[in-house]
């Protein structure tokens, strides 16, 4: 008897000893709910969230039912609490508190609360802010708001408080923009960026031209906001803040959608701090046109023993080139398409910045509100929402 029971006393510690070692190597658990549940969470986003071991997504949000039934039945996330109607996002982010308010109770430690808010850019500010109101995590798909001043209204909830708030400027964490920015190691003293996009995007059939991308007071402003944003966020993590912004910005062919407001091209100049060495400011610059008759998508970062070249939406590895003729190709791991879970790898590091003492994640509200102020001045100052003007 008292062997029996002494075997039942060891079987017990080792249970708890071997969840305890289980708990210690993955102790982080992220209940994440996602508002917005449409295109980009199919493979680019939320498919790379659920699969993170440390990932739980507990609800989903869309104003359309059958499509969020939909989304629920082919992403096996049935236990996921379904919201839809007109105020689907609202309810969404007060179900996740109650669940936070819950977990509190119980005493459960090491459990988080994320928001993923992954609606056009128009409602952003508003379910952010609610978000920080409430003290929860959020994540908000990029860019964070239509322009500086609603993202930082929005970014203000969040301070004094333990709630953070990042952005999802995913490519700052993609191994091709990592071998890049070890690459850029390569230049020397850093002594100017190009950055050149073109694309016929805005010449697309009347179908596509009526996406909410181009509608001004839901976007903020055509692909210049869509895909500038990603260009802006990437040059800022490469070769740190833009500085001294000055850009002009056209509707230059009648065939861009969108109305009268929506910009197809812009040019923009800038400096950045010297990277090292005693240099005075590296200037850079860029031509993003999307009513061109080519495709153009490359980046020259020029520095004193070469440049390196890559472009910001192909799946190609950038090129170093020294200034001897010498040429190195800067590999990085294919992940199987671009557009394939490209998130995932932005939320290890979220769930790394959640684990206290592990790593910060670099897309923080600084850096995205740093974004929005780069594209207010290139396209010519803030917008007025709901009048098709500019202000300046």
């Amino acid at each position: 008897m008292i062997i029996g029971t002494f075997s039942f006393l060891l079987a017990c510690i080792g249970f708890i000893l071997s969840n305890s070692s289980t708990m210690s190597s993955n102790p982080c658990i992220v209940k994440v709910g996602c508002v917005g549940v449409g295109s980009v969470c199919e493979k680019k986003s939320l498919p790379g969230i659920y699969k993170n071991p440390s990932c739980s997504v507990v609800a989903l949000g869309r104003r359309d039912l059958p499509s969020l039934l939909s989304y629920q039945s082919r992403h096996n996330l049935s236990s996921a609490t379904l919201f839809h109607g007109p105020s689907s996002g609202e309810d969404l982010i007060r179900h996740i508190a109650e669940l936070k308010s819950l977990d509190v109770a119980s005493g459960s430690s090491g459990v988080h609360h994320v928001v993923y808010v992954a609606t056009p850019v128009s409602s952003h500010a508003g379910l952010v802010a609610l978000c920080g109101e409430l003290g929860l995590h959020c994540y908000c798909e990029k860019p964070l708001s239509r322009d500086l001043r609603e993202g930082e209204e929005a970014a203000r909830k969040f301070r004094g408080g333990d709630a953070r708030l990042w952005c999802a400027y995913y490519r700052r964490y993609l191994p091709k923009f990592e071998a890049v920015k070890e690459g850029i190691n390569k230049v020397g003293e850093v002594t100017g960026v190009r950055v050149t996009l073109r694309q016929k995007r805005h010449m697309m059939e009347e179908e596509k031209k009526r996406h909410w991308h181009f509608k001004k007071d839901v976007s903020g402003g055509g692909l210049v906001m869509d895909l500038g944003s990603h260009v802006v966020d990437l040059i800022d993590h490469l070769l740190g803040p833009l500085l001294g912004v000055h850009g002009v910005c056209s509707r230059s062919t009648s065939l861009s959608p969108g109305g009268p407001s929506i910009e197809d091209s812009v040019v923009g100049t800038w400096w950045h701090a010297p990277l090292s060495g005693g240099g005075g400011p590296v200037l850079g610059s860029c031509e993003l046109n999307f009513a061109a008759g080519e495709d153009v998508d490359e980046v020259r970062v020029q520095g004193t023993r070469g440049c390196v070249g890559f472009g910001v939406f192909d799946d190609n590895p950038g090129v170093f080139r020294g200034t001897g003729g010498e040429e190195e190709v800067l590999g990085y791991e294919h992940l199987g398409g671009v557009q394939e879970h490209v998130h995932g790898r932005l939320f290890e590091a979220i769930v790394e910045d959640l684990r206290e003492g592990k790593k910060e994640c670099f897309n923080n509200a600084e850096s995205a509100l740093r974004c929005n102020e780069v594209l207010d001045k290139l396209l010519g100052g803030r917008r007025e929402w709901g009048e098709d003007k500019m202000v300046k």
